[in-house]
């Protein structure tokens, strides 16, 4: 029997394959790499919040028929365990940082429901405060793997705080796009610098020439304190 345990009440549900299989699924044969720093990112992000568990939920722990099911599960198994503000992300989109979950933590203080949107129509983060939502009424009705979630999500939940786009990397053409963003603002050169490994001498992919619809997925710790174990495996 599952029963609650003493401890931080927020976590974060880490959704992502290991670096190596992600970068296959994504067709990024020297891809490893970046989502090794994507996943790393996480670890430190939640590692630099004050009482923040970080849950890995890898695909064979996740249970449920389609992609919603498998959310809803998690979900479910976290309240469970006694967590009352839970979030998900998943472990390709490299940019994530401490900031960005601090700020869906901030709007779990104060509504239901947190997203953030990714720029193919999907998400990349989504929140929950435990109990205040039915997780079957909120991911239920929803064409998971299509351009149309971020809208059914929001249907769901139309009083959902939203956060600010992010880029998930589902395929070669969007680690062009955030490569081509990153060169243009001169930033993150670290990540910039593992993208051009990956994609080595390619063409810059113009500001004009539209991504095609894909699938959605969805500052380092302090020195005192070190990155936290994946507490839990669903």
């Amino acid at each position: 029997m599952i029963v609650s345990r003493p401890g931080p009440s927020r976590c974060v549900l880490l959704f992502a394959r290991a670096p190596r299989a992600e970068a296959a699924a994504k067709g990024l044969s020297r891809g490893e790499a970046l989502f090794t720093l994507a996943r790393n990112r996480v670890v430190r992000a939640v590692a630099a919040l004050p009482d923040v568990d970080l849950v890995s939920v890898p695909p064979a722990a996740q249970s449920g028929g389609d992609f919603g099911e498998r959310l809803e599960s998690a979900f479910r198994e976290a309240r469970l365990r006694g967590y009352r503000e839970i979030v998900a992300v998943p472990g390709d989109v490299p940019e994530l940082t401490a900031r960005d979950l601090a700020a869906a933590f901030r709007a779990l203080s104060e509504s239901d429901t947190v997203l953030g949107p990714s720029r193919d129509g999907g998400v990349w983060l989504i929140g929950l405060r435990a109990g205040a939502v039915s997780p079957s009424d909120f991911f239920g009705r929803v064409p998971w793997r299509t351009p149309r979630v971020f809208d059914a999500l929001v249907g769901n939940a139309p009083k959902a705080v939203l956060l600010g786009e992010l880029l998930d990397v589902d395929r070669r053409a969007d680690a062009m796009r955030l490569r081509d963003a990153l060169r243009a603002a001169k930033r993150d050169a670290g990540l910039l610098a593992v993208l051009e490994v990956v994609l080595g001498r390619r063409r810059v992919l113009s500001p004009q020439e539209p991504l095609r619809k894909s699938p959605p997925p969805f500052t380092a710790p302090p020195p005192s304190r070190a990155p936290p174990l994946f507490l839990l495996t669903f």
